[in-house]
């Protein structure tokens, strides 16, 4: 037998049972502003992908116009110490010389004429650096001598209007008093495709002076 109030209750059971069941459907529907927010994303998406397939994404830099000689010095004066390298004036003298070495063909495909050149360079020392007694804090910059001065060559040919690198090769003054003067030949082995029309550029690579810490050992 089932009294009123059970009947009640029994109700009461069954309108609470349906309510999770309603709350989750409620919860399942997405909102007109989410599905207008998803639907711009996926076409963003979609665009910047047939962007990049097409090469137009990401913008291009303006590296292509760089010659090799800005290249360099950018990555030598990025910090202080790299910059008195720049210090080593270094002057061409007369052409090259060049020697073929043979044929090199990579990977089945691409083939190379490497050659051997050679290059004369008048190099003066104008290196100047912190004068190691100064104050701390103070930055006054003092006559150096070179126990060694690095030089660095690049070779390169001109592609597309994009001065592309084949070789190079490095070479070093020694003893060199501050203000004197030093002609070396660098000689660079297996620069690639090298012609009349192969330009070069001679670089300050790096420096040991009288003034750094660690000092040389002088020859018997």
């Amino acid at each position: 037998m089932q009294t009123a109030s059970g009947q009640a209750v029994k109700d009461s059971s069954n309108r609470n049972a349906g309510q999770p069941r309603d709350h989750r459907a409620r919860r399942r529907r997405l909102s007109p502003t989410t599905i207008g927010i998803a639907a711009f994303l996926f076409v963003v998406a979609v665009g910047v992908m047939g962007l990049a397939l097409s090469g137009s994404w990401p913008p291009k830099s303006n590296d292509a116009s760089r010659t090799v000689a800005q290249e360099w010095y950018d990555s030598r004066t990025a910090t202080p110490g790299t910059q008195y390298a720049n210090g080593l004036k270094v002057e061409k003298v007369g052409k090259p010389s060049h020697e073929a070495e043979g044929t090199e063909t990579i990977a089945g495909k691409s083939s190379y004429q490497l050659s051997t050149v050679t290059v004369t360079l008048k190099v003066t020392n104008n290196v100047k650096v912190p004068d190691p007694n100064q104050p701390a804090g103070t930055s006054n910059l003092v006559e150096a001598n070179l126990y060694s001065g690095g030089v660095r060559v690049l070779f390169y040919n001109i592609e597309n209007g994009k001065q592309t690198i084949v070789g190079g090769g490095s070479g070093a003054v020694v003893n060199l008093k501050y203000g004197e003067s030093q002609t070396i030949d660098i000689v660079s082995t297996h620069v690639k495709d090298y012609t009349d029309a192969t330009q070069y550029e001679a670089l300050p690579d790096s420096v040991w002076t009288d003034k750094d810490a660690v000092k040389a050992t002088p020859s018997k």
